[in-house]
């Protein structure tokens, strides 16, 4: 199963994963080999169309109700046949996809606010984003309205619904036992515990007597209950209780404890267990006494982060006994630091704040562009940022069926998978292009594969329809002059189709936005949590990446639509690309230029089409290429190439395909590279950290250095 990957502030990879789909079809051994595809569809499923699966011996896994698609697991060898079966558009993996600060805001020339203006905006804004990622989390700098679940992993294997409500609130919080009643199964804590009652070994097993007992005694506290734990039971007497913490990222174990021995020397032991008190540890505390002993302790903390599992044991136990020692054991807790289960990866949440946060945690220092805006989660990746493409369909199909319902006018979409076919029939992009086509603008991140040179466009950025971003570095100054396109922001044009992407860019490069508290990113990235002069109270996380960068002009499409809620989408990316602020790049690199937030406002015309981005062409005498008058593509001179694209090229206002060239050979690309679309990137490096980052193409010099989990190659 190949996947999508957020296109974030580091880079991983997979590989090109329609060629083993294709090896198996010819290879009669794999026949019973299993591969997870996309099936589209010409018209809407009948009910013969629905067995056609099953028949084959394949599993349907999910079924979408506005798009003519379904994901479903099939043996390799009839993948051939079902594509060549009446009303079946096209077979193709289900691809594995993974996700991807002040002088960000004046380089985009973001408008400004005052605190009153924040306040004012909170119940102001009305248009929202949907953010497709690892999901959203809590976060006191954001405006989450909604949280839907799309991830395969948390949903039914077959639904016409794919997606759920988020309700999973992870897993922080306390199991307490604090002995209140005489039972083995108290519950006082946020977390119940009563299911896992304490166990007794070599006694009794009673909470009413015996060497091991609930009582009130000599208790630490001495008007309440606790354990009372004799040693008169003999060395090996124990009494243990287990506990979840399979979603804590920290565990804490605290209790008072009070031991008394009168004749001889005595040693109780603490232990712990990962795998239901099958093997144990070796002693976490050891709690020695001698004659006339008496310790009484409050707050004894072992920390039990290193002994997470679903079947986490912990265990008290007599090594050394004394028929005369007690060893009275109150108020055992504890303390589960967990994931946010929102957002366990981190990433959409980053993404979230670039959107929309309004700095409360920072006290104003870190604002997104679009301060207080609603934002809508849609999470389709796991805990380690890692989904299918199915996952992202799921949510953009939810969108066709409930986003108008919630005023969901933006869709950000910081992600990406590698091209493996045309647009034409990239079941990704059809369905951001069938999302865009119902009025809602559609941005994704281009991709953190710059360094690999031109033709680094990830899906669904290829679409010509939507906006796709590229990433500017601004070198954290208000200087525009020392401003340049990221190096890891991917260049166009598009492979196969070659389409003229990104279609702007905007800021990316150490972007400091909002980050759960313990979400996966931060623990990997440390030395990435800005100080904030000790007030962030570590919420915040700089990151790189065109994720970032589209999150910017997600934002900015959400202010124009507040502005004039009229607008389409096809107008909504002509205004962002006319009113950019150009810059010396070419357009396959820095498309239309940087995005002007307060100029894209100001900005007027419509676009009566589509908006299209142009395609290039390579000319007859293999000297230059050509690209498509957008004057006529889009219906009107005022977004003539001359208007959209940066400055020093040369755009000709002729017709389309206009005879004149625009580069060399020896400026851009050397035929055998870019013309080929045999050319496709090596297999040869496959990442095992592939929950890092990564737009699901093979990439020798990833953003992240996968030889050092605390560095980023940003620039």
């Amino acid at each position: 199963m190949t996947k999508l990957k957020l296109i974030l502030t580091a880079v991983a990879m997979t590989g090109l994963c329609f060629a083993p789909v294709a090896d198996a079809a010819k290879d009669k051994s794999a026949k019973a080999d299993k591969v997870d595809v996309i099936i589209g569809y010409t018209a809407k499923l009948d009910r013969g169309q629905s067995d056609d699966v099953a028949r084959e011996g394949g599993k349907v896994k999910r079924e979408f109700g506005k798009l003519k698609m379904r994901s479903a697991s099939l043996p390799a060898h009839v993948v051939e046949k079902l594509k060549r079966k009446k009303n079946v558009r096209f077979v193709v993996p289900d691809t594995q996809i993974e996700s991807f600060s002040a002088s960000a805001r004046a380089t985009a020339n973001a408008p400004a606010y005052s605190a009153e203006s924040m306040k004012l905006s909170y119940d102001a804004k009305t248009v929202g984003v949907a953010v497709i990622d690892s999901g959203v989390g809590r976060h006191s700098d954001l405006r989450v309205t909604q949280r839907i679940d799309c991830f395969s992993g948390g949903v039914p294997a077959i639904s016409t619904t794919p997606c759920v409500t988020d309700v999973n609130d992870g897993a922080t919080g306390v199991y307490l036992d604090n002995f209140n009643v005489t039972a083995f199964n108290n519950s006082n804590g946020s977390i119940d515990w009563s299911a896992d009652p304490w166990v007794e070994f070599g006694d009794n097993n009673s909470p009413a007597g015996g060497s091991v007992s609930v009582e009130v005694d000599y208790c630490p506290d001495t008007s309440s209950r606790c354990i009372e734990f004799d040693g008169r039971g003999g060395v090996g007497d124990a009494v243990q209780r287990r506990v979840d913490l399979s979603r804590a990222n920290e565990a804490v174990l605290t209790f008072d404890y009070r031991l008394y021995s009168v004749d001889h020397s005595v040693t109780f032991v603490l232990e712990a267990s990962v795998d239901g008190g099958q093997s144990w540890s070796s002693p976490l505390a050891t709690y020695s006494g001698d004659a006339n002993t008496h310790d009484l302790i409050f707050g004894e903390t072992v920390d039990l982060s290193a002994y997470r599992s679903a079947d986490t044991v912990i265990r008290f136990r007599v090594q050394e006994d004394d028929s005369e020692a007690h060893f009275y054991i109150d108020n055992v807790a504890i303390q589960v630091i967990g994931d946010d289960a929102y957002d366990p990866f981190g990433h959409g949440t980053h993404v979230a704040g670039v959107i929309g946060g309004n700095g409360h945690d920072s006290g104003g220092a870190y604002l997104g562009i679009a301060p207080n805006t609603p934002i809508h989660s849609l999470r389709v990746f796991d805990e380690h940022g890692v989904g299918n493409v199915s996952d992202a369909i799921a949510a953009l199909d939810w969108l066709l069926a409930n986003g108008a319902a919630h005023n969901i006018r933006v869709v950000n979409m910081s992600l990406g998978k590698a091209l493996e076919e045309s647009n034409t029939v990239d079941p990704l992009v059809l369905a951001v292009e069938a999302v865009w086509d119902a009025g809602f603008v559609v941005v994704a991140s281009a991709g953190n594969y710059g360094r690999d040179g031109n033709m680094t466009i990830t899906s669904p950025g290829n679409s010509r329809k939507i906006i796709t971003v590229g990433s500017l570095t601004d070198s954290g100054t208000t200087d525009f002059s020392d401003d340049y396109v990221s190096t890891y922001s991917s260049r166009g044009p598009t492979m196969i189709d070659h389409v003229m992407k990104p279609d702007l860019v905007a800021p990316g490069n150490r972007y400091i936005a909002a980050v759960p508290g313990q979400s996966e990113m931060k623990r990997i990235l440390p030395s990435r949590k800005p100080n904030c002069n000790g007030i962030c109270h570590e919420r915040y996380l700089e990151l790189s990446g065109t994720s970032m960068a589209a999150g910017a002009v997600s934002a900015a499409a959400a202010l124009m639509l507040e502005q004039d809620p009229t607008l389409t989408p096809a107008t909504i990316k002509a205004r962002l690309m006319r009113s950019a602020r150009k810059i010396d790049a070419d357009p396959v690199t820095g498309g239309a230029g940087v995005l002007d937030v307060n100029a894209a406002l100001a900005a007027t015309g419509t676009v009566s089409g589509q908006a299209l981005s142009p395609l290039m062409i390579r000319g007859d005498n293999g000297q230059g290429f050509y690209v498509e008058d957008t004057a006529q593509l889009w219906g009107n001179t005022t977004w003539s190439a001359a208007y959209l694209w940066t400055n020093g090229f040369m755009w000709t206002d002729a017709f389309i395909w206009t005879d004149a060239f625009l580069w060399t050979d020896a400026f851009l690309w050397t035929d055998a590279f870019l013309w080929t679309n045999a050319f496709m990137w090596t297999d040869a490096f496959m990442w095992t950290d592939a929950f890092m980052w990564t737009d699901a193409i093979n990439d020798v010099t990833p953003l992240h250095d996968v030889n050092s989990v605390n560095t980023l190659n940003d620039d």
